[in-house]
């Protein structure tokens, strides 16, 4: 039976299978269909190395073009695209660099979104604009952020290329017709990959395990007693357990204190993350057919997070009210989490039964997310909005400002529900 978008599962497996140490964790689940303006921040350097191309902030449009170097180098990089066409570049990581001064290489392809091509989607935050490690791309060096080599080092497959959509390296940043037009395509992009990826990020800070590492060194040869434990696999079997309906007071891991904090403090974690509160984070899950979450070593459809989120909340507030109170501060996060798990599943929802949905109520629902453009927070949303009324549909157009944009919203606002109540 195929795979389902729909984020509410119909039976759950109970059986989850836990990593040995250092290896990758998969929860496997089985699902069944149910019926019926912002300055630039990212820079070319010019070093003895030559031109490098720096990808990554945290607006689906990064670079500023700069003069006839960086055309240079995006000329030698990116292929013009075909607009009658609906052309995309996706990036084929190899399983291994050819060199050893990049650990990650890829190469473009160019492809027709109408001829249904075969590729995955990167959903991500870019991290640190200053914070950059180079790859290979076309045999070109160029630096993307850290967060986001780390998402190609898990994406990577070890044995055959992995093809992938990445917003950062995939779009030409300094053609800004270019630019404008992939964002056009954003609804196609996400809505016709096989998969779309979600990384999270990683669970461990470098501060932690330089804590760690202090304490190893410490007490060398013996192992430390602080040393830290992995609460996250606890989380993850919290949140297996709850995406199978299980009663709170039935999961013994909230029956032991130390054990109920533990997880609780790696549910934290996990909320915490960006990429929670990104605006384009919204289309980029409601749309594709199947949607996978990696946070670090462990990898689960974003099904299980959804089933997880709507489970907990109902035996908090009804028969196992006790067992995790909403009184308690330190279950702010769990309120947190399927606050924002549950707006997204209710997103779906609209979605998938063609709702009528206004460009208004998608501000109501995601306007406080973040933009580091703040005409993203508008443009990010557009290609969910099937009821445009009696205007045209808004479209992104970055060469306007800010002002200008919001003042086109507010018109379009009045015009559609004729009254002045978003102003």
């Amino acid at each position: 039976m195929p795979v389902s978008n729909e984020l509410t599962p119909s039976h759950l497996p109970l059986e989850v299978s836990m990593p040995e140490p250092q290896e990758e964790l998969y929860i496997d689940m089985l699902y069944t269909e149910e019926p019926g303006q912002s300055e630039s921040a990212s820079i070319i350097n010019h070093s003895d190395e030559g031109i490098v191309f720096t990808a990554g902030t945290s607006s689906k449009l990064i670079l500023h073009g700069k003069g006839s170097k960086e055309d240079a180098v995006h000329g030698k990089i990116c292929n013009p695209l075909s607009k009658p066409k609906r052309e995309i570049r996706v990036v084929t990581i190899s399983p291994q660099s050819s060199t050893s001064d990049f650990d990650i290489s890829c190469a473009f392809t160019v492809v027709s979104l109408d001829t249904n091509p075969t590729y995955k989607a990167l959903s991500y935050t870019w991290g640190d604009p200053q914070d950059t490690l180079p790859i290979l791309v076309n045999g070109h060096r160029v630096n993307v952020t850290r967060n986001l080599k780390r998402a190609l080092q898990r994406l990577r497959s070890l044995d055959t290329p992995t093809p992938i959509w990445i917003d950062a390296i995939c779009i030409n940043q300094v053609d800004m017709d270019e630019r404008m037009h992939q964002v056009q395509l954003m609804r196609d992009i996400y809505e016709k990959p096989d998969e779309v990826v979600v990384y999270l990020g990683e669970p461990y800070s470098i501060n932690e395990v330089l804590k760690y590492a202090r304490a190893y060194a410490d007490t060398y040869p013996d192992l430390p007693d602080g040393r830290p434990e992995n609460h996250l696999v606890l989380a993850m079997c919290l949140m297996r357990l709850l995406a199978g309906d299980v009663h709170l007071e039935e999961i013994p891991l909230l029956g032991n204190v130390n054990i109920q904090r533990a997880c609780i403090a790696a549910f934290q974690g996990l909320i915490l993350q960006p990429w929670w509160n990104r605006i384009w984070v919204v289309q980029e899950v409601i749309l594709p057919p199947k949607v996978t979450v990696i946070f670090g070593s462990f990898t689960a459809p974003l099904s299980m997070y959804a089933s997880a989120s709507t489970h907990l909340s109902k035996h908090r507030s009804t028969c196992c009210s006790a067992v995790l109170p909403s009184s308690d501060p330190q279950n702010a996060c769990l309120d947190d989490y399927c606050h924002k798990m549950q707006t997204i599943v209710e997103s779906g929802r609209l979605w998938r039964e063609n709702a009528d949905t206004t460009l208004m109520t998608l501000l109501r629902l995601y306007y406080p997310k973040d933009a580091t453009d703040a005409r993203d927070k508008i443009y990010g949303l557009l290609g969910l909005v099937r009821d445009w009324g009696n205007d045209g549909p808004i479209t992104p157009d970055y060469t306007v400002s800010g002002t200008t944009l919001y003042q086109k919203v507010a018109l379009h606002s009045i015009s559609v529900t004729r009254s002045l109540e978003f102003l």
